[in-house]
This record gives C-alpha cells, structure tokens and sequence, in this order.
C-alpha cells in the first residue's frame, strides 16, 4: 500500500513494475517536463520503458482523473485500438499508474497538417465504432460532458463564474485584477449574447432536448495536438484523465478551440468520415458545433486563466514551483487576450 502525497516514484515505480510481472528492481528515473496536472516519469529497468503517472486531487476538485484515463484506456484496449498507452499496473491509493510507453515526440505547430488531421479523425471514428458494437460501454460521462444545447450553455456559464469568483478573493494581486477587467469586458457580454442568440433560435424546449444516444461518442475530451506524439508510422494519443462518454459536437468544439496548437477550421472537414455513412447525423453534428463553438472559445479563455483559481494553482504547485505560477499566470493572461483578439473580436468564425 502506498502513502500518500509525493511518494518516491523510483520506489512507486518498482512495485508498479513487479505487479505487471517486469521485473522488481529499482528503475532510472527521468522527469518529464509535460504534465500540467500530474507528475509524470520516464522508468527504466532491465530493458523495459515504462511512463508512471501520478495524479492530483484537490478537496475543491474531487474528480477521479485516474479512474476516467484508466477506463478509457482498459475501452480502447478492449477494441483493439493501438494509438494509445497500455495501462499495465495502478495503485489507486497513491494515485499511480503505469503504462506503456509510446516512443514518439511531442507535437508541433508544422505537424498540424491535412493528413494528421485525418488520422485525428481516423482515431475518434474507431472510439465512435467501438462504441457502437460494444455490449458493455464501462466509461462514465466526460468531464462537464453536455447532453442538451442548455448543458453547452451552463458549462460555459459555470467556467466565467468560477474565473470571476476566484479573481474576486485576490484584490491585491494586479494580474488577479486584470483577468477580472477581462471576464467583466469581454466574456461576461459574449456569453450573454451566445444566450440569447441560442434562445431565439431554438427556444426554452429546444435548448432543453437531450441529444441521442446515436450523437453521444467515446470522446478523449481534451483532444488536440498538444496531447498528441508524432511517432514513426503514425501518432499517438496520451492524456484522458477527463474522457468519457460526450457530445460529439462538443468534443469537435475542443479539438478546434484548443490555443496550444490551434487547428485551422478549415481542416475539420478531413474528418467528416468520423460519422461513417450517416450524413444526415453528420451534417447534424457539424451543425451544433457551429452553433456553440463560441460558447466554446469563451470556454477556453476561462481554462487559460484557470491559474488563478486556487485550487488550480495548488494543483500547478503539485508539478511545479510558486515562481512558475505567477510567471505562468502572467503568460497565461497575455494568452487570453490573444485568444480573444483572434477569435472573438468582431468576426465570426465557424466550422467550414
């Protein structure tokens, strides 16, 4: 049994390894940089490389990341879907996992191409297809998944709140106080637009009808390039503390919205073969995604300012140290304003 906290993850790894029947002797440890949520670490032991994961929880944010990415991986290798890691062992008391390890580098912004683009497509078909033939599905809804065009509402409602309510107990803090200034000026009037605009269009029961289980897909949820290995034959897939089963438009929201490596919208239509033979669904789908894609943007510029939420920098703490947050708030912030500018100011953008 593990202790809690930071356990020594040379030690962690060595009986993760041993319970996967590779071996029990101490690996070499290297920490990797990635990781914003969790620490994470390269083990190597008499021949073997592993990943081991260690995930944060916070009493403000009780969220089983370790359970979501463990029964999203166990469903892909259930189906037989290669691009991503293989959970070999876990300890849930510490919060360890250990995994495969996928040999590739991280993604970058020349390798946002057409093709990648597709084979993104080609992976989430294969997640839409297992689902369709699996007997028992075994994933929980996605982080702040949505089933109605109201829960895409809420959730970009509850993210400007949370970022207004934490900014809001820092009033000595002048970055605390610039994202306030930036929420009040600019996401609070775009979601109140997006509001009334949706309420018009499709009125209070519109809004409030439950999608079909038809457009509900396996979905990684933070899908994008950032979480993405460039590998020798193809990419691979890392990251599903926060998937589950979701809005298929929303997970395309998420794929074009992610600031990283934004994706140009014009190459989503590389993977419209995501809904197979369906048309009418897919056009269905693309549709919504169009209607909600800024509740999305607004969405995203929330998440960029997460760090100053407290939960979230105690959580940025775990991985890293108090001067990292405050130059990472202060890059985050001029994130937000990018974002916005490009995005969000004066021209529509959709899904082509």
């Amino acid at each position: 049994m593990f202790m809690q906290g930071r356990q020594d993850p040379a030690e962690a790894g060595r009986i993760l390894l041993a319970k996967a029947g590779l071996g029990g002797r101490s690996p070499r440890v290297t920490r990797l940089s990635h990781g914003k949520n969790n620490l994470t670490y390269r083990l190597d032991a008499e021949g073997t490389t592993c990943l081991l994961k260690q995930y944060f929880r916070h009493p403000r944010d009780m969220r089983d990341r370790q359970g979501a990415e463990l029964a999203f991986l166990s469903f892909c290798q259930k189906n037989n879907i290669a691009s991503v890691p293989i959970p070999l062992a876990y300890d849930r008391i510490g919060r360890w996992s250990l995994f495969s390890w996928l040999d590739g580098r991280p993604a970058a912004a020349e390798d946002i191409t057409r093709r990648n683009v597709a084979l993104v497509g080609a992976f989430l078909r294969d997640l839409a297809e297992a689902k369709s033939r699996s007997e028992d599905l075994c994933l929980q809804p996605a982080a702040e998944a949505c089933f109605s065009l109201l829960d895409h509402i809420t959730l970009a409602k509850r993210r400007v709140e949370r970022l207004l309510h934490g900014v809001s107990r820092q009033r000595t803090c002048p970055l605390a106080l610039k994202a306030e200034e930036v929420a009040r000026r600019e996401l609070l009037p775009g979601l109140e637009r997006e509001e009334e605009r949706l309420a018009r269009r499709y009125g209070q029961a519109g809004l409030r009808a439950r999608f079909t289980w038809e457009e509900m897909v396996p979905s990684p949820s933070d899908i994008g390039f950032h979480n993405i290995l460039v590998m020798t034959q193809g990419l691979g897939f890392v990251d599903f503390e926060y998937a589950g089963i979701d809005d298929a438009a929303k997970m395309l929201c998420d794929f074009l919205c992610q600031p990283s490596l934004p994706v140009p919208a014009e190459f989503l239509k590389e993977m419209r073969p995501l809904f197979g033979g369906d048309a009418r669904a897919g056009r269905e789908i693309y549709a919504r995604a169009e209607d909600v894609l800024v509740l999305h943007r607004i969405k995203w510029c929330c998440i960029l300012l997460n760090v100053f939420d407290t939960a979230d920098a105690e959580r940025r703490l775990f991985s890293g140290s108090a001067a990292e947050v405050r130059a990472l708030r202060e890059m985050q912030l001029k994130k937000c304003v990018n974002y916005i500018c490009r995005y969000l100011k004066g021209t529509e953008h959709g899904i082509h």
